[in-house]
């Protein structure tokens, strides 16, 4: 994890690293504010961790969007510290795909590495807003299309941050019948973008 100390010394000598100069963005800031989503969407979840329980749908919703907005942040830092500018939008396979394919490369093999070691059996969770389907969700296995490969886990979830951001809006979680919410592959992935990310800021 880049702390805060090593991302202010970094700044000093940034003509050292890797990572392109930006005269419109600030991938140091980026960087950090992605790690700071990523904690805090971790800590929405501690409970379940605990406990195999949720005191609220809510809790789930606020988790997503900071999972979102820091998989999105990174993506972007990435791309920044690649050189390329275009960064706009938030949905996260599309920002995957404008990253070079040797970067691509790497974050699939780091993805699939701390997959591989991943001890943890339960890394989503399934749940149900609609209680007409119910007992219909209760009987229904793991979604077999879902996959966990990094473009499948980007794929599932490409909009995640503005699907869950304003559920208040048009009582849009009474729209969600069910949905996937896989927490695990998130904190993985999010590692990897860490471990890619720190690559930039090591001397060239």
């Amino acid at each position: 994890m880049i702390t805060k100390k090593e991302i202010t010394d970094m700044t000093k000598v940034k003509e050292t690293i890797k990572a392109k100069p930006s005269k419109k963005y600030d991938f140091m800031t980026s960087l950090k504010s992605a790690q700071e989503f990523f904690k805090i969407a971790q800590a929405c979840l501690e409970e379940y961790e605990k406990t195999n329980k949720l005191s609220s749908t809510e809790i789930i919703f606020v988790s997503a969007t900071n999972y979102g907005l820091a998989i999105e942040l990174f993506l972007k830092s990435i791309l920044i510290m690649e050189g390329n500018e275009d960064i706009y939008g938030h949905n996260l396979l599309n920002l995957f795909n404008k990253i070079s394919n040797q970067i691509q490369s790497n974050l699939i093999k780091t993805y699939t590495k701390l997959l591989d070691n991943k001890e943890q059996k339960v890394l989503y969770i399934r749940a149900c807003l609609s209680i007409n389907s119910k007992e219909k969700f209760e009987q229904a296995g793991p979604h077999p299309k879902r996959g966990t490969k990094l473009k499948q886990i980007l794929k599932n979830n490409q909009n995640i941050f503005t699907m869950f951001r304003y559920m208040f809006e048009q009582g849009r979680s009474g729209n969600v019948e069910k949905f996937y919410f896989e927490y695990g592959y998130f904190n993985i992935l999010c590692r990897a973008l860490i471990k890619v990310s720190e690559e930039f800021l090591s001397p060239s």
